[in-house]
């Protein structure tokens, strides 16, 4: 029997196990080439900064998946690299805009999938965000359409900035389209964040956006 699986906000101290299993996953779905020091860092410029949270998902003590969460600032999104004209167009709609990013396991485990899906939605309201940016391989373009009301917006690029044989749609997920069972049921609830969760939370909602954005440059750089 398979152990739970606990999700939970990264730590400084996680991020090396956050690059290596990105790297794992990502080299064996050829997506990128071998390397020595075994570590994939694929934006980052979007780590380490106030407004991207990581997450990450345990299961008897080893880290089994990651995913990752920036607001949209000065700093961009990741999908910009790719998708400028597309999600410039979304910005001009003025909804609150993020991205979600780096979503990987070690061995596509569904239970950790949705686990780390269904947490990512709950940050994503906790930060008030009306529309988030994700890119997904074609082939699994219907899954999140059927589970989220994901819309795509861009068609099939061949593939992403900094990888190989790594093709992409980029699709859109609004908070009033999705399905109720993803969203949570108050602010309390401790399946929306823990208490780290909650201390970087209340830091920026005590900032207005332009500082926010301010002290997202000056440490991405």
């Amino acid at each position: 029997m398979k152990s739970d699986v606990t999700i939970r906000v990264a730590q400084p101290c996680d991020m090396d196990d956050v690059y290596r299993i990105t790297y794992d996953a990502y080299l064996d779905m050829n997506y990128c080439e071998c390397q020595s020091e075994a570590r994939l860092i694929h934006y980052p410029h979007l780590d380490n900064i106030p407004v991207t949270t990581v997450l990450i998902a345990e299961e008897d003590g080893d880290i089994v998946g990651t995913a990752s969460l920036t607001l949209d600032g000065e700093q961009g999104l990741n999908v910009d690299s790719d998708y400028k004209a597309e999600c410039d167009k979304v910005r001009t709609e003025g909804r609150r805009l993020a991205a979600a990013w780096r979503l990987v396991t070690t061995d596509h485990d569904r239970r950790v999938v949705l686990g780390l899906i269904g947490h990512m939605v709950h940050v994503v309201v906790s930060f008030d965000v009306e529309t988030c940016l994700f890119t997904f391989n074609p082939h699994h373009e219907c899954v999140y359409k059927r589970l989220l009301n994901m819309e795509t917006i861009s068609g099939h690029n061949s593939s992403v900035q900094g990888l190989k044989n790594a093709p992409s749609v980029l699709m859109r997920w609004d908070v009033e389209k999705c399905p109720s069972r993803w969203l949570p049921i108050n602010e309390d609830d401790e399946r929306i964040v823990d208490r780290l969760m909650a201390k970087k939370l209340a830091t920026l909602k005590a900032k207005p956006l332009g500082e926010r954005n301010d002290q997202s440059e000056s440490e991405s750089r």
